[in-house]
This record gives structure tokens, sequence and C-alpha cells, in this order.
């Protein structure tokens, strides 16, 4: 319990700048393993839900952007964050989807952010950083980190 869970088939990059989530984008934030996917504009739409003409719970409803599923160790969802906000904040003990129990993750580790066209994760100054799944052949520069399992490697470039 006390190592990160990290997909042991996956190797992460770290973000050291905002990086735009395409649907089906993994991201690493402390030992969380999220899935970004983009909500399509007809389930967007969110009825109110009304009982002989009453509408129950009195919140109206938002419309989602995006989601975040929450991957366990078998592969499958254990939870499922809908997106609705411009900014959405992870952290440990601050931010619209909290995570307490996470010793890796920061007060405020990450932003995921909407501007109508695009989304976007940010990392927030985290100790441990926020990282992005490959999923392909990657440029890597010197001094980026990746992440493959627990392992976290610093790329060294010669001159």
């Amino acid at each position: 319990r006390g190592r990160p869970y990290t997909n042991h088939n996956a190797l992460f990059r770290k973000a050291d700048a905002p990086v735009d989530l395409s649907d089906g984008t993994t991201i690493l934030v402390g030992r969380e393993v999220l899935r970004f996917e983009r909500v399509e504009s007809e389930e967007s739409k969110v009825q109110p839900l009304v009982r002989h003409g009453v509408a129950l719970f009195g919140s109206p409803p938002r419309e989602p952007w995006g989601r975040l599923l929450a991957i366990i160790p078998s592969g499958g969802y254990r939870d499922v964050r809908h997106l609705s906000e411009k900014e959405i904040v992870l952290g440990r003990e601050e931010g619209d989807i909290v995570f307490r129990d996470d010793a890796f993750m920061s007060r405020r580790h990450a932003a995921v952010t909407w501007d109508g066209r695009k989304a976007q994760v940010t990392d927030l100054g985290s100790s441990n950083g926020t990282f992005v799944r490959l999923t392909g052949p990657t440029s890597l520069k010197h001094g980026d980190h990746v992440r493959m399992g627990d392992q976290l490697l610093r790329i060294e470039l010669g001159k």
C-alpha cells in the first residue's frame, strides 16, 4: 500500500508544462491513475430528475464536457467524476476532486482545464509531479523525466 500504483506496462512522461488531453489520455497524479474522456454533446445534455411535476434534489443539472475515470490495478474503473467547470483542481487536501488517503498527492496537485475547444492538465507545483502516459514514439529532451513502473528516470543527453 505504501508504493504508488502505476501500470507496469506503461511509460509516463512528466508534465513540465500544460499538456493537451485527448479522449483516452491517461494521467498519473500521486498514485492515482486517471483516464480522461470527452463527453459527447448528446450525453452532456442532462435533464433534471422530475417526479410528479417536481424536480427532485433541487439542484440544477450541470452539463459535463469530460470525465475522469480512476483505473484500478486490475484495469477496471473505480470512480467516474464528471467535469463541468472550466477548471477542476485535483489534490490531497484542497480542490474539486480530493484524494485524502493518497500520501503521494500534493495538497493542490494538478488542474484539468477546458477552454471550450480543448482540455489540458497542468501540474500546480506538486512534490511528485504530474505524468501523462505515452502511447507511441515520443521525442525526449535533456532533463525530461519518465516513469516506468516504480522507476523515475531523468533523461541525460550528451552534447
